[in-house]
């Protein structure tokens, strides 16, 4: 199921995120972890956006549905850069990966409530 998919990205994101301040990597692995992150935030990105607004829409409603996905994703995105900004101007980079973290736990435990409340 693409929720699975999903919830199993974000579940990796989450981990990634937390232990990547914490791992003193080379350049190359560092590299090679953020780009794992980077792909698999686009994954979720396009499983949501597209397949799932699909399949939770009605009939003549899925494009409305994937352009509010769309368009509260670039709304969030363009809300991080900011707070990110901030974060990183006033506490560190530590706090921007706990911000990350903190926003991965929050869509795991929101699939996973989902998945929960669909399949009851």
């Amino acid at each position: 199921k693409k929720n699975n998919i999903v919830g199993v990205a974000v579940t990796f994101i989450c981990i990634l995120t937390f232990l990547f301040p914490y791992l003193q990597l080379n350049l190359i692995i560092s590299g090679l972890v953020l780009f794992i992150v980077g792909f698999l935030v686009y994954l979720t990105g396009i499983i949501m956006t597209g397949p799932i607004a699909i399949e939770y829409a009605s009939k003549g409603r899925t494009s409305s549905a994937v352009g509010f996905i769309d368009a509260f994703g670039y709304i969030g995105a363009t809300i991080t850069g900011y707070i990110t900004g901030y974060l990183v101007d006033h506490s560190g980079w530590s706090s921007v990966f706990y911000m990350w973290t903190f926003g991965s736990l929050i869509e795991v435990i929101m699939l996973l409530s989902e998945n929960f409340i669909h399949n009851k």
